[in-house]
């Protein structure tokens, strides 16, 4: 097999020290580092990340972009890819630490047939969460072992994409300005261009920070009033894969489908603060320990739903 040249496109904002664990990991690689180039794109960081990058002191070809004002994710990837000379694409972000092999698993998982998804960890030196234990079991993980796993389950915090697949697909769309959406767009974009997605437990990546789970569902909300919004506009379906439709009003959207009706006010119950705010309370003492998981999926659907539902309300009184 011919020996590829990948390209690692980092996105970092205020990440300076997690930026310099990154790249010290990506030094260690068994890939040859003459043999791949790592793309920086500082999207208008405030803490010093320009000034090391500009006198960057590493082993690695380091090509670095600055943007003046923050971009946000997608739009920092896309300045990144639009310049990468390699191919496949590694996407990598900026406050994680890679393993040695996590360049050259994402190659030879891929050989330029398909995505790869690699596993995400946070790091053994993070206090006990239940998160972490929630989040090894979510997402690609669950279909590991399948030849190709659905869109819906593509992250861009580690994953690689041949050159032909960004071609064919395009790039992230930069109308996901807050948290959230961005992945699951490109994902369904990937599953509709009929593009394989692998994954690789080899090309492994440690998340260096934990956030709390109260910061997670009030981001959740906020993503619930302008990123699922945008994302079911573009892809209709995805109101009855999110499960909306349990818990919006359904003569408030024109997204209908049959359904029960005792199970729409079930949900609706359930989601009522009254209720919410018990389980939530409950969550936050367990979350040094366990939580199931149950739990934690009600939580998030609440919270992106309830902002879904604000979204909605809003659009019907203008």
């Amino acid at each position: 097999m011919t020996e590829r040249f990948p390209s690692i496109i980092i996105p970092s904002h205020n990440q300076l020290l997690l930026l310099k664990n990154l790249l010290r990991s990506l030094e260690t690689q068994t890939w040859r580092l003459d043999r791949m180039e790592v793309i920086v794109v500082d999207d208008g960081s405030k803490d010093g990340t320009a000034d090391f990058l500009r006198s960057y002191p590493g082993k690695l070809q380091l090509r670095p972009v600055f943007h003046e004002f923050a971009e946000g994710r997608s739009g920092a990837r896309n300045a990144g890819i639009q310049i990468a000379a390699g191919d496949p694409i590694i996407l990598v972000d900026g406050d994680m630490e890679v393993v040695p092999e996590f360049v050259q698993s994402h190659v030879e998982t891929g050989k330029g047939e398909a995505v790869v998804l690699g596993r995400v960890y946070h790091h053994p030196d993070l206090p006990p969460s239940a998160l972490k234990r929630y989040y090894l079991s979510r997402g690609a993980w669950k279909t590991a072992k399948a030849s190709s796993i659905p869109g819906r389950y593509f992250v861009t915090l580690n994953a690689s994409l041949p050159r032909w697949v960004i071609e064919k697909v395009g790039l992230l769309d930069e109308n996901f300005r807050g948290y959230g959406g961005e992945d699951l767009d490109y994902g369904v974009r990937l599953q509709k261009a009929r593009v394989p997605i692998r994954v690789s437990e080899e090309a492994r990546s440690f998340h260096n920070h934990l956030r709390p789970l109260s910061d997670i569902l009030n981001t959740v909300f906020e993503y619930g009033k302008s990123g699922v919004p945008y994302l079911v506009e573009k892809h209709p379906e995805l109101f009855h894969e999110l499960r909306l439709s349990l818990a919006v009003r359904l003569r408030t959207v024109r997204h209908r489908r049959p359904g029960s009706v005792i199970k729409n006010v079930m949900v609706r119950f359930l989601c009522l603060g009254v209720f919410y705010y018990r389980v939530r309370g409950l969550a936050l003492i367990l979350e040094p320990f366990w939580i199931p998981s149950g739990m934690i999926n009600y939580l998030i659907f609440r919270n992106y739903s309830r902002g879904y539902l604000w979204h909605v309300r809003k659009q019907a009184a203008t």
